[in-house]
């Protein structure tokens, strides 16, 4: 397609006038007006509820600025919306349950506040996945992601994970048959229980993890979701969604196990004559520059070769083999005892899931997959999913 400057045709603004928009803008918020003056038969009330509007919109930044998004567009907008949709009800809610009380003091406003506004903050700074009524539906229990309970109305609280010292994540609760008590289902399948519950499980090894349970009598249903491997283009944040990804499926793995303590010089080395390139701890990143922590150990072979094969350091379970965006073609063996390893960049995937090895079998080819600037293996110890820095585990060579 040639066009020339000549047939160009400028286009402008066909409105009657620049402040049109403002004028509709202005228009609406006159008729929210109008309907709540009508609802409430007053007029200082539609303008009190009005003025939460900016406090409303300061609430939106303050969300997007604790959870780190630079970004705002459509869905900033959309969240926007949303809050102030949400603000403005529970003003609303407010001023009508003002109306019920006699004497209204500051007591009293500040008690129905706290009341609405709880919720607000609770879902604002954590991640809520869990409501469970009382038996009178006059209260309900909040679960965080990470165990931690809240509490609303005749709720009455049992305790928590973290009470526990339980590190780790949840999906639900499911009530106990006399009302008082709960029981906390974690994405391993496991179930804890508290108060007078006595729903208990240990839960199973299963890649998948659970995304949603409902009581079935006396027990539960879990619900499971396949595990999405990540995927998209390469940036300096592939590493680290790569390395959440593989903890949580080694976590859920081996969720059923008993850890076990790892003895100091156990394990072989990754390769048949390894040279260490770099170590375990923060770095510099070879590709993006920036500091990050680097979870395992990098190794080549003799003279600056790729070492050949990547070796078992123990005798293992095949749990994942696939591709990953930063650790390219990976291969993870499962020792048991909540023990893993990692083998990442590899050339080919040669075994399946289920597959066992011994130690020194050929787990790949060292190669250069993923974000690599050269042939190597990237080698990790897990020990409870979490990194480890395998170097004092390593036997003589």
């Amino acid at each position: 397609l040639n066009v020339e400057t000549s047939d160009c045709i400028a286009i402008e603004d066909s409105r009657e006038s620049a402040g049109e928009f403002f004028h509709s803008i202005l228009m609406a918020v006159i008729g929210i007006l109008i309907i709540l003056i009508i609802m409430f038969n007053s007029f200082f009330k539609p303008f009190l509820i009005l003025s939460i509007i900016p406090f409303a919109l300061s609430g939106v930044v303050f969300t997007l600025l604790i959870h780190n998004m630079s970004i705002f567009g459509f869905f900033a907008a959309v969240g926007a919306l949303g809050m102030i949709g949400v603000v403005v009800n529970d003003a609303i809610v407010m001023v009508d349950k003002l109306d019920s009380i006699k004497n209204v003091s500051l007591q009293s406003i500040a008690k129905i506040a706290s009341t609405r506004l709880r919720p607000i903050l609770i879902t604002t700074i954590t991640t809520v996945v869990g409501i469970l009524p009382t038996a009178t539906d006059k209260g309900y229990w909040l679960l965080a992601d990470d165990g931690g309970i809240f509490t609303f109305g005749d709720a009455t609280f049992h305790g928590s994970a973290p009470g526990r010292g339980l590190k780790d994540t949840f999906t639900g609760l499911v009530p106990s048959s006399q009302g008082d008590g709960y029981a906390l289902v974690h994405t391993t399948g496991r179930i804890t229980p508290f108060g007078t519950s006595a729903l208990e499980s240990n839960g199973s090894c299963v890649v998948d993890p659970v995304t949603d349970a409902v009581a079935a009598g006396d027990g539960a249903l879990l619900l499971r979701a396949p595990r999405a491997v990540p995927a998209g283009p390469a940036s300096s944040k592939a590493a680290s969604v790569d390395s959440a990804f593989l903890t949580s499926l080694i976590r859920h793995s081996q969720g059923c196990q008993t850890q076990m303590d790892l003895a100091p010089k156990s394990l072989a080395y990754p390769l048949e004559e390894p040279v260490k390139t770099s170590s375990f701890g923060w770095r510099y990143h070879p590709i993006w520059g920036n500091l990050q922590i680097h979870n395992g150990i990098d190794f080549v072979g003799p003279n600056g070769t790729s070492g050949g094969a990547a070796r078992a350091v123990t005798a293992g379970k095949v749990i994942f083999s696939g591709d990953l965006v930063a650790y390219g073609k990976t291969v993870v063996l499962d020792h048991g005892g909540k023990i893993a390893t990692i083998y990442g960049h590899l050339r080919d995937l040669p075994l399946s899931v289920g597959n066992e090895v011994t130690t020194h079998e050929a787990v790949g080819m060292i190669g250069t997959t993923g974000l690599s600037t050269g042939p190597h293996l990237h080698f990790e110890l897990r020990v409870e999913a979490e990194p480890l820095n395998p170097e004092p585990f390593f036997a003589a060579q």
